[in-house]
């Protein structure tokens, strides 16, 4: 009411000039709820799409956000993403102070212009505008308005208003028109939205409106943020993009789309033929030979982004690639496809969405947004071997946690085929820890550990295993536990098989590990593995609780304890269970040696916020038994 107050007595004192006002972007009218955890305020956002024609569209967008402090400041950017088939039309901007004076205008010069991929991409015809403001005074409010013209049109990115922590909205709405020869599915969730479908003769629109969206804050083992921000997916029935024509009235369709830009692109030349002929020779086992091309594909070839007109859907030629010794995820897939061919091997190109934001795909609903990577599926008796073909490390099979556990789209003659990647449970995905420690009369602690990693938890050293020694050496002193650790010897290894085991061999020490106390030693036994959750210091949430893949830790250390001490003191065996999983650490004693057993299960699933109570008491079990101590008495 005070605010309100003040700013009648602003305009009643004729303190505004009309042409340099928008008060109801003044950003003391922004409700108490929505600034709430937040650092920025969606004050509007209105997105008009106009279908023309089965290829052709037009994209209207404008929208205000407040931002409230220099937390927020990146809610005020805008990128504009544009290449040949998709272009900027118009670009326009003001800026507002804290009570909705207009304070400057988007100039020419203050937009950036250069490419989307300058790192790693070899070919791409994708740009982006870019707007940077930098204010120094907040609250302020940049007010934008633009234009995309769509030449070529396989789909729409999804709407979703809001998408990163912090920020809140007023309101917002999507629509869009076409004529009903060219008509629109769609799919939305998470939101209340208001829905209207209008029809004036030959053409129909859809409307999504929503309003008063808080602000949600980062918390730990959050869902997609599919899983809970309010979105709306849209997609062309039928399309045309770059003199090819296509449907999303199934996948089957859509496959069929794919199958057709794959067509003739799949030959080698004749001396790589006779390579893999050679390479082979004298294998009569499937699973051993796809193993080679694979690592055949691994050694000739690395990764570069191609992202130019249809090279953004169709791969580069497999003799291209094998000329050049490069491709992007497509051109690789299709590559060791051709391989795998001239060895009589069947394989399928697989469109997959890679990421915890891309998990999920819906069969009933067609859609080009829904997937952003292609792997290799080899089907071979009773089972299927699925190849990443974009990583030179892994080994042959594995293709990661970005792309386990979710629907992939398999292009064949016959079109798309919905199949699952395999899924690796907590059974999988092990850390098997096993060490021996001395701790000498002043506190010293030197170890020798072995640990075993398998499924998903390889990927823990995946990377430090092809670094160099010295950075190998860097990465063990980073990530090691105890602290202020000395590296006497280390050594990594793998057995490339299907089960996918590495290992890393630890010769370690460390001076005053355990903490002097006058006649005692106080030691914290488990050395290796202290979880600490940022749970435990969250008792409230917001969110139901996602494990996007399980695992399970198994620890075995035993403490050569000194002559000269005897234990006092010995932790408290402790184990806790909850629908996410099981946690025990036991200590037992026998002369000099104190051993210790740990073992920590976490499930992959989705847990209701219902049941955070109990599993936010099971992480604070954890975080208790992980750093209990014992204590030692010098003998007198």
């Amino acid at each position: 009411m005070k605010n309100r107050f003040l700013l009648f007595l602003l305009l009643t004192n004729g303190l505004f000039s009309v042409h340099a006002q928008n008060l109801n972007l003044a950003a003391f009218l922004i409700s108490d709820t929505l600034l709430q955890n937040a650092d920025a305020v969606i004050r509007f956002h209105h997105t008009e799409i106009n279908r023309l024609s089965a290829g052709k569209a037009v994209m209207n967008v404008h929208f205000a956000v407040t931002v409230l402090n220099k937390n927020g400041q990146q809610e005020a950017w805008l990128a504009l993403h544009y290449d040949n088939n998709r272009k900027v039309e118009s670009l326009r901007g003001k800026y507002y102070n804290e009570l909705g004076l207009e304070i400057d205008k988007v100039k020419k010069d203050d937009i950036s212009d250069f490419s989307s991929y300058p790192d790693f991409t070899f070919y791409s015809d994708s740009r982006v505008k870019l707007l940077k403001p930098i204010r120094k005074q907040y609250p302020y409010t940049a007010e934008y308005e633009y234009e995309i013209e769509l030449n070529g049109l396989v789909g729409f990115d999804i709407w979703m208003p809001v998408s990163n922590e912090g920020v809140a909205l007023e309101q917002a709405n999507l629509s869009i028109s076409f004529d009903e020869k060219f008509p629109v599915s769609y799919k939305s969730d998470n939101g209340d939205f208001d829905f209207l479908e209008n029809k004036s003769g030959k053409f129909k629109s859809y409307k999504w409106s929503i309003t008063n969206v808080p602000a949600y804050t980062q918390e730990p083992f959050m869902p997609a943020k599919r899983g809970f921000l309010p979105w709306v997916m849209l997609a062309p029935v039928s399309f045309e993009y770059e003199k090819t024509e296509g449907n999303f009235e199934n996948w089957k369709n859509y496959g069929l789309w794919v199958y057709n830009l794959l067509k003739e692109r799949d030959e080698v030349p004749q001396k790589t033929r006779a390579e893999i002929v050679e390479l082979l020779k004298g294998d009569t086992n499937t699973k051993t030979s796809i193993q080679k091309i694979y690592q055949y594909m691994q050694q000739n070839t690395r990764y570069v982004n191609i992202s130019m007109g249809i090279g953004g859907f169709q791969p580069i030629a497999a003799e291209d690639v094998d000329l050049n010794g490069y491709g992007d995820c497509k051109a690789l897939s299709n590559y060791t496809r051709a391989l795998l061919k001239v060895a009589g091997i069947e394989s399928f190109y697989a469109e997959i969405g890679n990421g915890k934001e891309r998990a999920e795909l819906f069969p009933a609903f067609p859609s080009v947004n829904q997937t952003n990577h292609v792997i290799l599926c080899v089907p071979v008796e009773n089972d299927s071997i699925w190849l990443e073909c974009t990583n030179q490390q892994i080994p042959c099979g594995y293709i990661g946690n970005g792309n386990v556990n979710r629907k992939t789209i398999l292009i064949g003659d016959e079109g798309g085929q919905l199949v699952k990647t395999p899924c690796y449970t907590e059974g999988d995905n092990r850390t098997i820890t096993l060490a021996k420690a001395t701790i000498n009369d002043a506190g010293d602690l030197s170890c020798t550990a072995e640990i075993k990693y398998s499924g998903l938890s390889c990927e823990i050293i995946f990377h430090p295993m092809n670094l160099s020694a010295k950075e190998q050496k860097e990465w063990l002193l980073k990530n090691l536990q105890p602290d202020q650790v000395s590296i006497k010897s280390y050594a990594f290894s793998d057995t490339l098989t299907d089960d996918y085991r590495c290992s890393l061999e630890l010769n370690i020490s460390a001076p005053d590990y355990a903490t002097a106390m006058g006649k005692r030693l106080l030691l914290e036994p488990n050395i290796f593995n202290k979880y600490t959750s940022e749970i435990t210091k969250r008792p409230e949430r917001s969110h139901d609780i996602f494990v996007e893949n399980g695992y399970t830790e198994i620890d075995s250390l035993q403490f050569v304890l000194p002559k000269t001490f005897r234990i006092e003191h010995i932790p408290e065996n402790l184990s806790d269970s909850c629908l996410m999983g099981t946690y025990s650490i036991s200590y037992d004693t026998m002369s000099e040696f104190l051993n210790i057993n740990r073992k920590l299960v976490i499930k992959m699933d989705t847990f209701s916020i219902d049941h955070y109570d109990e599993i936010y008491r099971f992480f604070k079990t954890i975080d208790e038994g992980d750093h209990q101590k014992a204590i030692l008495l010098r003998r007198e």
